[in-house]
């Protein structure tokens, strides 16, 4: 917004929006100093990247806040979002899945052996990949599991797995039944 500066147009955005809608604001700054997160989270914005910015830093980001709750995206808007062709994302979308299946075994596996550092960093795998594919629920709950396995406090952490599981194989039924037939044979 002319003549205002981020703090400003936040101000004046969440002023007009009222009760019934937000707006995410995110606010992306040079300033890396103690403090400019909380000023800016203070002003009304909902979160705060530090430049320079990463690719991967920024779509985490942009699925957190961009994605309505309850809200699938079709292949279609998830492809353009992250601005890609069709069979780009099937080759990502297969990649995940192969990836995140192997990490979620070593996850488990680190989670029966109580190794925490060795579960946070499977976790911690799966959470970046589901960011990238804008899968939300299997990003929290990875985010939780990587949680708890730093902290090394693994209650909860059998059953979130499972349901884990149960997700990522709801992801795979989906994408099976929406790949194309062109991606099938490949």
């Amino acid at each position: 917004m002319p003549g205002m500066d981020g703090y400003d147009a936040t101000t004046a955005i969440r002023r007009r929006e009222g009760s019934s809608r937000h707006v995410p604001i995110i606010a992306m700054t040079a300033h890396t100093t103690t403090g400019d997160r909380e000023k800016c989270l203070q002003a009304g914005m909902d979160d705060y990247i530090p430049k320079p910015v990463s690719k991967e830093k920024l779509m985490e980001i942009v699925w957190k806040w961009a994605e309505p709750a309850g809200k699938q995206m079709t292949v279609r808007e998830m492809s353009s979002t992250l601005e890609m062709e069709e069979d780009e994302f099937w080759e990502m979308a297969t990649l995940f899945l192969e990836a995140s299946f192997s990490d979620l075994n070593h996850l488990q596996d680190a989670q029966e052996k109580r190794e925490a550092i060795r579960a946070a960093k499977a976790a911690h795998s799966i959470k970046g990949a589901a960011a990238g594919l804008g899968l939300t629920e299997i990003y929290q709950l990875a985010k939780a599991i990587e949680t708890k396995a730093r902290e090394n406090q693994f209650d909860h952490v059998p059953e979130w797995i499972q349901t884990l599981r149960e997700k990522l194989n709801g992801v795979a039924r989906s994408l099976e039944e929406r790949r194309p037939p062109a991606q099938i044979a490949k």
